[in-house]
């Protein structure tokens, strides 16, 4: 029997990104023509992590067997059964580190978007609890990224 599959979005989180994508690009271009061009490639660089930061997820998906997140060009999956345990960054990021070094990151629940937002969140909250996962709050969980989640296909 195949279990429900729930599917949220990310749609606050991508208007923030595009948002600061236009700023630093008009920065760059604002910059170029005031005669200051050293400063444009700065404003170029933030430009690019929001870029990277776009393409870094799209929305989120779960299941009783697993929760991944999709983007453009990949998904990155991680069993529940892999879990050990969970960090929650100071903005709300949940880092989700399994076994042989997985690590999953999730957008902080305030980004997320879509009508299954509320049942997503129960379904977490129960699943977290059901599988008595340790969550820890730390400074770093912020600024991590995927790794060894990637699904080939």
């Amino acid at each position: 029997m195949k279990s429900k599959e729930l599917r949220v979005g990310l749609f606050v989180y991508k208007i923030i990104v595009w948002v600061g994508i236009v700023f630093f690009l008009f920065c760059a271009v604002m910059a170029w023509r005031a005669g200051q061009g050293y400063v444009s490639p700065l404003f170029l660089l933030f430009a690019c992590i929001g870029v990277f930061l776009l393409f870094m997820a799209s929305s989120i998906k779960s299941t009783s067997e697993y929760i991944s997140v999709l983007s453009p060009f990949a998904e990155y999956r991680i069993y529940w059964d892999e879990v050990e345990w969970i960090e929650e960054g100071n903005q709300g990021t949940l880092v989700i580190h399994g076994k042989g070094e997985k690590r999953l990151v999730l957008p902080s629940p305030t980004y997320w978007s879509g009508p299954q937002k509320s049942e997503m969140f129960e379904f977490m909250d129960s699943q977290l609890e059901n599988l008595e996962i340790e969550i820890l709050e730390t400074i770093s969980a912020d600024y991590k990224v995927h790794k060894n989640v990637k699904v080939y296909t």
